[in-house]
């Protein structure tokens, strides 16, 4: 007998062991098949099982006869085994229920199908079915998608194991208890009943379902708009943020207390400007005003760590030079910090430009350097001069060398473009005939 051998009639198997992990002939599968093809049937019912060794799916047909009562057959059946090395257990439940959807597929083309149950006794499977393929690795998802592309209109449910005639392919049963075996040949007892009396499923599903894929999300928050963002001209933007906290301020007073004076006045634009000069330096240094909050000293390698820093009026940061001051020469000369990347520091520098009437690098430099530390400013300066209009008009170089004067006659011209491109040393006569 050999391993293709096909029985057709169950009863001779009753002396062979049908164990997990054999080949298993479709031994009566076509003459039922046959017998059930050609009737008017209602809903097919399926149900599979899979342990680690082999997996297998099995159809059922249910009959729906004249006097309102059902009668259960099986239909067809397909038993594989487990071939790659390492699959877990999850996914060889999954390799099963795509198994269960090729038969179920090729079932409905034969046969007049009003609807499909399939059970499964695997909560996991049934979390990755009502997932969406692509949320899910490509095992798991391409298989999921052939699935449902398969029998889009089968409705899943779970099935305990006790319940399932499926395990009997993956977990091996001998030919003698196969044949005795009601769940097999006909299905759970109440398969036979109408659905609205199926049991209703009860598994609980897992806390933390497997072969997801997961979703680096990175949160970038978006650059919030400073106020001299806005603005393209300093003292612009110092006189209309000067008005809308004059504003503000009077919203809060007694109507005979507000201030209706048609200017802003001194103070108002240094207000304004000192408020402007904190927010730049709270967001670009924020370790030194941390630093300075728990009196400890800046790291080595922050911007301002090898100064002395202390903290000004209205909450503005200052850095001690080595310049001492005239007032107090015991003390050294404190100046602003500021960034030069800042949109403030350059409107400020553009600002100081224009107001010194368009000086030199050098002299400009000296200028900042009386009150401000920007780091990097010299390069600033340079490329701030190049770019400012009337600076490359006052300072353009003119090109003052005389001119070669012309040829003293057409003929010597003439001749000496002949010399050069013949390339003759000699001089050459030019005669004019005379008419």
């Amino acid at each position: 007998m050999g391993r293709r051998d096909t029985y057709t009639d169950p009863r001779l198997l009753a002396s062979v062991d049908i164990s997990a992990g054999n080949h298993l002939q479709p031994f009566c599968a076509s003459q039922i098949l046959n017998h059930f093809g050609r009737c008017h049937s209602s809903p097919p019912s399926r149900v599979l099982g899979c342990p680690q060794e082999a997996y297998g799916a099995v159809v059922y047909l249910q009959k729906i006869l004249s006097d309102s009562t059902s009668t259960t057959s099986i239909i067809i059946s397909k038993a594989r085994v487990m071939l790659l090395k390492g699959l877990t257990i999850p996914r060889a439940e999954l390799t099963a229920a795509y198994t269960l959807a090729k038969l179920l597929h090729y079932c409905s083309e034969l046969l007049d199908i009003n609807s499909m149950t399939a059970w499964t006794d695997s909560s996991i499977v049934l979390c990755w079915l009502r997932k969406s393929p692509a949320s899910l690795n490509t095992f798991v998802g391409n298989r999921v998608k052939r699935i449902q592309e398969l029998i889009p209109n089968a409705k899943w449910s779970h099935v305990p194991s006790a319940s399932n005639p499926a395990d009997m392919l993956s977990r091996g049963v001998s030919a003698k208890s196969l044949l005795d075996s009601e769940l097999w040949w006909k299905g759970p007892p109440w398969l036979k009943l109408p659905q609205s009396e199926w049991p209703p499923p009860q598994f609980s599903l897992p806390d933390v379902i497997p072969e997801v894929k997961t979703v680096t999300l990175s949160a970038i928050p978006e650059p919030q708009e400073k106020p001299w963002d806005k603005f393209s001209k300093f003292n612009h933007m110092i006189r209309i943020l000067s008005w809308c906290r004059r504003f503000l301020h009077n919203t809060r007073l007694a109507p005979s207390e507000r201030s209706r004076s048609s200017t802003i006045k001194a103070p108002e634009y240094k207000e304004t400007f000192e408020r402007l000069i904190s927010m730049e330096q709270r967001e670009s240094y924020p370790q030194a005003f941390q630093a300075l909050k728990k009196n400890k000293s800046l790291p080595k390698g922050h911007v301002l760590g090898k100064y002395k820093i202390s903290l000004g009026d209205r909450g503005i940061l200052l850095v001690s030079t080595r310049i001492r001051d005239p007032v107090s020469p015991s003390h050294g000369t404190s100046i602003i910090p500021l960034p030069i990347q800042s949109g403030l520091t350059r409107l400020l520098l553009s600002s100081l430009h224009e107001r010194h009437l368009h000086p030199g690098t050098n002299t400009l430099l000296a200028i900042v350097k009386d009150k401000y530390h920007i780091p990097g400013l010299r390069n600033y300066l340079k490329g701030l001069s190049r770019r400012c209009i009337k600076c490359q008009r006052a300072y353009q170089t003119r090109n003052d060398s005389a001119h070669g004067s012309s040829p003293s006659s057409p003929d010597h011209a003439i001749s000496s473009i002949l010399a050069h491109r013949s390339g003759l040393r000699w001089p050459l006569h030019h005669q004019t005939r005379v008419h």
